[in-house]
Order: structure tokens, then sequence, then C-alpha cells
């Protein structure tokens, strides 16, 4: 009899913590961030040792930005859990928005190491990839899809690797699987026309860029990219004017300034004023290739 009341105690707590648990999660999702850290801290004081409740104060400091406290409470779960995979992943989060990238890598290794699941794998690679360490970053995602084939939002980081790269032809079967997913992206239009110029099929990367621009009429990146195929194609009034509407949409573009200069001397190399001038606008944009073309045509 005493043990079916101690049981029964037990299940009546559990049910009790549950009901509490998920009206602090409640007012998190309603916005209702500080009865929800009240809640959860009182909640606290009376289980001290429970891992879950400390990751969840983290949880709620991390929506309000406030990542050193988030972080503090994820310390503590850990503490209390050596295996607590979650908040490895949210403390990796954290250390990932304050720009701490070794120790978000770090966190996200251990979130991987317990718990192998394939949003683990690619958080990991995406700070491997800011971290640019891109051999490391194309593993975790190849384990990321090895767990779960249909988390298609990799290809998209990992084509930017084969690009690096210049694994061209990698890089476009990624961008044409990201292409099945999102037929209307400008940038994924974008980026395969700079795989196509990569690769030196000018006419086709020219067209890549046209679809590019008649889905956003400002897409910078894509004006600058046609350019440069107009360019390879030695259309080169027509290159500086799409420079032009590049440095009209991102005036800090330095790479349009340089290539600018570049088809102003193809035209002509008696006046070297205009083609001087993007070459040091390119220069103080921090574009060092630009400094020895001002040496040779600017001095």
């Amino acid at each position: 009899m005493h043990r079916f009341f101690f049981v029964l105690i037990l299940m009546n707590c559990a049910i009790l913590h549950a009901q509490n648990v998920n009206a602090i999660k409640a007012y998190l999702n309603e916005g209702k961030y500080e009865s929800a850290e009240k809640a959860c801290s009182e909640l606290i004081e009376s289980q001290p040792s429970n891992a879950e409740l400390q990751c969840l104060l983290g949880d709620i400091y991390s929506v309000l930005n406030s990542y050193g406290n988030a972080i503090a409470c994820y310390n503590q779960a850990i503490k209390l859990n050596p295996v607590y995979a979650d908040a490895y992943a949210k403390r990796g989060h954290c250390h990932y928005a304050i720009r701490d990238m070794n120790s978000a890598r770090l966190d996200l290794i251990n979130a991987s190491y317990y718990d192998r699941s394939a949003v683990n794998y690619f958080n990991l690679g995406k700070v491997e990839q800011q971290m640019g360490k891109l051999n490391e970053a194309l593993q975790s995602y190849r384990s990321a899809l090895k767990k779960d084939s249909t988390l298609t939002a990799i290809y998209r980081y990992r084509s930017e690797i084969y690009m690096a790269k210049h694994k061209y032809l990698l890089a476009m079967r990624d961008i044409d699987s990201s292409l099945k997913e999102s037929p209307f992206d400008d940038a994924l239009f974008t980026q395969r026309g700079t795989a196509l110029l990569g690769m030196r099929k000018n006419k086709e990367a020219f067209q890549m860029f046209n679809r590019a621009i008649r889905l956003k009429n400002h897409n910078a990146a894509a004006y600058y990219g046609r350019g440069r195929a107009k360019f390879e194609m030695k259309d080169y009034r027509g290159a500086i004017a799409d420079f032009d509407t590049t440095i009209i949409n991102d005036k800090s573009f330095h790479l349009a300034y340089f290539n600018r200069a570049l088809s102003r001397l193809e035209i002509s190399q008696r006046n070297t004023d205009d083609a001087c001038s993007d070459f040091k606008k390119a220069a103080s944009l921090s574009y060092t290739e630009a400094l020895s073309y001002i040496r040779k045509y600017c001095e």
C-alpha cells in the first residue's frame, strides 16, 4: 500500500512538473518573456538540479539576445547533464551569435557526438564554412545528408564551397538541386551564372544573369555577373553599362569599379582618367589588386 501511494505521488509530481514547463513554454511562445523568466526561475529554485529547466531558462535569455546569461544557463545544464546534446547545440548558437566561432564549433561537435542528427551536422557545417574550414564543412554536410537526404537547404551552402574551390560542375549540381526547391530564387540563378562564367560558358552565363535580373531588377550581383559575361564576349560598352547599374544598386561593390576600369581601358588607353578614377575607388574599398593598375596607368 505504501509503495502504491509513493508511486502515485511521483506520478502527480511528474504531471505537475510537465504542466509547469508547458506553461513556461506557452509564455515563451506568446512573447511573454518576463513571465516566462520569472516562472522558470521560481521553478529552478525548487528543482535546482534539473538540467531541462536550466536549458529552458537559457532559451528564454537566448530569445532576448541576452547571450551571456543564456550561455551561463546552458553551462549549468551541461554541468548537471554532461551528455545533454540540446544544451550543447543551443550554447553553440549563442557562441555563434557573439562570433566566438571556435567555441561554437566545439559545442556543435559535442552536440553531434551525443545526438547524430542531420540538423546538428548541418549547423556544424555552417560554422565550419564561416571559419573557412571548407573540407571539414563538406564532411559535416555529407554526414547531415546521410542522416536526412531531404535537408535540401544544405545544397545552397555546399555549392558556395564548391564555387570557392572552383569545382563548378559540383557547384552546378547543388545549385540545380536548390532550384528544384526554389525555382524563383534570383540569387541561385546569379550563382549558376557565376559557375558558368568559371566554366567559360559566357553566353549561357549571360542568359542566366538575365533570368536573375528578371526575377529581381535591383540584383547588383546579377548585373555585375552579366557585365563580366559581356566583357568576356568583348562587348565592353555593354559591360560598362552593367557595371554602372551594379554601382547604382551597391556603391561599395569594389569589383564593379575595377572591372569597369578594365572595360574602359579596352575601349581606349589614351584617356585613362575615368579608368584611373575607378581603379582608385576600388583600392579605397580595400581591393588591393587595383594598386598595380594605378601604378601602371595612373602615375
